[in-house]
């Protein structure tokens, strides 16, 4: 699978978009034909042609406007461009200044990596930091492979030695996400490129304990390494992560700069110059941003605000899936949960259509991935 720096804002249910300027969206990059991320020479031909035909010949036909066309033109060359901005509710939503504090590296995750990441779209799981991986036929030994030119965003390459390093501090620090790496025994290094993760016992689900919920992130040994304060406490003044953006700077508990990564070792390199962050406290004043053109992106939304905002003037809605989920489990050691046939009777008693038409106000659960 290939990187997919689209998954960035694929964290929300509801996701409306306003395309002035134009921005990147889940509704994929305008010229891109193929849904592959990437706009190629022959796709910016095809979206270049019939621009020039509207434009000086006098053609009624479809084509991309000029904002449109330059955002193609830029994802071709591979030159970042334009600035996305997108509401948080609070400012415990920008990093602080460690990303041990976050559990771990959710999927949307913009400056930090895990191994690899479950592609909610398709239902498999993508490439992040490893570009490849392997499982043992007894399911005891992952092995994943790093790409040979990954650097932190300091300079310093990325090796195995890293990924072996966040797994041994989360454990000897007690840190809470280590109950997700609870079924590893060691990981050993074969060489710098070349991690494995032993496994006490078989584990099938291990790709997808480590890819989201959040997601086991990978720190920087170079720096992590020489912290001397309790980890839960120490701060990472520069943010130092490997993912496709860098941070910038911040403003207080108002707001988080990002700059796209240009030695991103991706293999779709991000197509937008700048993310911000910016703290907006209530629905109702993000909505009023994003129809002011202060936002270009706001998610969570209910069906009911999704309806109202379709169809107005320069903006989109979309319906895509989710990355989080809401779990209804049993305490299977008490009565009458402990007895298999009572948990089959309940499952078959939940309506679930009735249940999506009452909480999505009847639209699909599980759409398409949008293309523009």
């Amino acid at each position: 699978m290939k990187n997919r720096f689209i998954s960035i804002i694929s964290w929300v249910l509801l996701v409306s978009v306003i395309f002035a300027p134009p921005v990147v969206s889940a509704a994929g990059i305008p010229g891109d034909l193929d849904g592959d991320d990437v706009v190629s020479d022959d796709e910016l031909t095809d979206a270049i042609i019939p621009y020039m035909e509207v434009k000086y010949l006098g053609s009624e036909s479809d084509c991309l406007d000029l904002g449109e066309l330059s955002l193609a033109a830029h994802n071709c060359m591979h030159i970042p461009y334009g600035t996305v901005i997108i509401p948080v509710s609070s400012p415990g939503n920008l990093l602080q200044g460690n990303i041990l504090n976050k559990g771990g590296a959710p999927t949307a995750s913009l400056m930090y990596e895990g191994l690899i990441t479950r592609n909610s779209y398709d239902g498999v799981y993508d490439n992040w930091l490893a570009e490849d991986w392997d499982v043992s036929a007894d399911a005891t030994v992952w092995t994943f492979t790093l790409p040979e030119d990954a650097t932190w965003h300091d300079g310093v390459p990325v090796t195995s030695e890293d990924v072996q390093f966040t797994h041994d501090y989360i454990k000897s620090n007690g840190l809470w996400i280590s109950s997700v790496l609870r079924s590893v025994d060691h990981v050993e290094c074969p060489d710098e490129h070349t991690v494995e993760y032993h496994l006490k016992e078989p584990y099938l689900m291990f790709k997808d304990a480590i890819s989201h919920c959040p997601g086991v992130c990978v720190i920087p040994k170079h720096i992590w390494q020489n912290v001397a304060d309790p980890p839960n406490h120490w701060q990472d003044p520069d943010l130092i992560g490997c993912g496709p953006f860098a941070y910038e700077n911040r403003v207080s508990d108002q707001s988080l700069l990002m700059e796209a990564n240009q030695d991103y070792h991706g293999n779709v390199p991000p197509y937008v110059d700048k993310v911000v962050l910016t703290v907006i406290k209530n629905m109702d004043s993000k909505i009023l941003a994003l129809k002011s053109g202060e936002v270009d992106v706001v998610g969570d939304l209910t069906a009911a605000t999704a309806e109202s905002l379709s169809g107005r003037e320069n903006i989109a809605v979309y319906s895509i899936p989710d990355t989080r989920g809401i779990e209804l489990s049993y305490n299977t050691q008490t009565y009458p949960a402990n007895i298999t046939g009572f948990r089959q009777a309940m499952r078959h008693a939940v309506d679930r259509d009735t249940i999506v038409s009452l909480v999505f106000g009847g639209a699909t659960p599980h759409p398409q991935r949008p293309r523009s």
